[in-house]
């Protein structure tokens, strides 16, 4: 869990929408839209079905709908994501289950 900020916890269900500055970490269930300008991380029990925009995402549990990242988003070995992925870095890690699309946004003129 994270060290500072917020959490929705183990059995519990926020359906709407929230928005904050602190870091958030996700172990129950979110349904919505989540705007953060901090960390979002979905823990192992964790349930995300939502439109986010946050400053880094990392996904340990299950995520599905819309994910932008001003950093980075991190998919671990354990998570399973059904999103369309928007961020500068996107990164899957090996055994993550994962459909849907992703969008880096960087200068092709600048790997050519």
């Amino acid at each position: 869990m994270a060290q500072e900020g917020s959490s929705i916890g183990k059995g519990t269900l926020i359906r709407g929408d929230v928005i904050g500055a602190d870091a958030l970490s996700i172990e129950g269930r979110l349904e919505g839209r989540l705007q953060l300008s901090s960390r979002l991380i979905v823990e192992p029990t964790g349930q995300l079905d939502a439109e986010v925009w946050a400053d880094s995402v990392a996904i340990h549990g299950v995520a599905s709908g819309a994910i932008e990242a001003r950093e980075a988003i991190v998919v671990s070995s354990v998570a399973t994501v059904s999103a369309a992925l928007r961020a500068p870095r996107v990164i899957l890690e090996e055994g993550a289950r994962f459909s849907g699309d992703i969008e880096m946004d960087f200068d092709l003129s600048e790997v050519l």
